[in-house]
């Protein structure tokens, strides 16, 4: 935590945006047609797509599968004990069909630790379950969103731990290697990289203008949704 001060990462408030009103001769039409695919009593989270699939959690503590229209009968990853706290998918996929999982467990100070485990995807299911970063702070009941960008970096949106837990009191951005090491471009060979929300809600891959779209609330922050760029000579080491 002592490299969050120095990070060299930028973050850039989005303005908000302004309505426009629009006059043709042309009468209104519908675009979108809105079909129910599924109904839970629970809550639902971090939902990430593929190609034809949509990955989600459902009650903290199942990873579903909806492909096509129909939701997969059987959970693809349940977690008995553990609460999962957020779900990511590569880019590349289609090719590795690895899905990152980060999921928490109680620590002896009252407070929850992170873990983060990398699943390959066969059939609907997840297995092969490696934890390749483990022992972060986070407070009871929040989430840590996740990303994964085209050179299969891990991101972290990790909240502000909180006393009980003894951690930094900031939300971080955490960046890893896929197989939980810290990458050689990372300042001061720490994993964080930048602030954070205090309280993430997600965090987003761009492909396009490499960056990362952030999302949740902070009284520090004005704005709910943010920014992040990426520099382009990281590379996996």
């Amino acid at each position: 935590a002592s490299g969050a001060d120095a990070a060299n990462a930028s973050r850039r408030d989005l303005a908000p945006s302004t309505g426009a009103i629009a006059c043709t001769d042309v009468a209104p039409q519908e675009c979108y047609q809105p079909r129910l695919l599924a109904s839970f009593a629970t809550e639902v989270t971090s939902l990430v797509g593929t190609q034809d699939r949509l990955f989600f959690v459902e009650g903290d503590t199942r990873v579903r599968v909806i492909e096509g229209d129909t939701l997969e009968a059987m959970p693809a990853l349940t977690m008995d004990g553990s609460r999962i706290a957020g779900l990511a998918i590569p880019p590349d996929f289609e090719r590795s069909h690895l899905v990152f999982v980060a999921w928490s467990e109680p620590s002896s100070n009252a407070g929850e630790v992170l873990h983060i485990s990398r699943y390959r995807e066969l059939q609907g299911v997840l297995g092969e379950g490696a934890v390749i970063v483990t022992g972060l702070p986070l407070a009871p009941g929040e989430r840590a969103a996740l990303a994964i960008d085209r050179d299969a970096f891990v991101y972290v949106a990790l909240p502000a731990s909180g006393a009980s837990t003894g951690g930094a009191s900031n939300g971080a951005i955490l960046r890893f290697n896929p197989d939980g090491t810290v990458p050689d471009v990372n300042p001061y060979q720490s994993p964080i990289i930048a602030h954070g929300y205090d309280h993430p809600a997600s965090l987003v891959w761009d492909n396009e203008t490499r960056s990362l779209w952030l999302s949740g609330s902070d009284s520090r922050w004005s704005s709910p949704v943010s920014t992040l760029q990426i520099e382009p000579d990281a590379r996996r080491q």
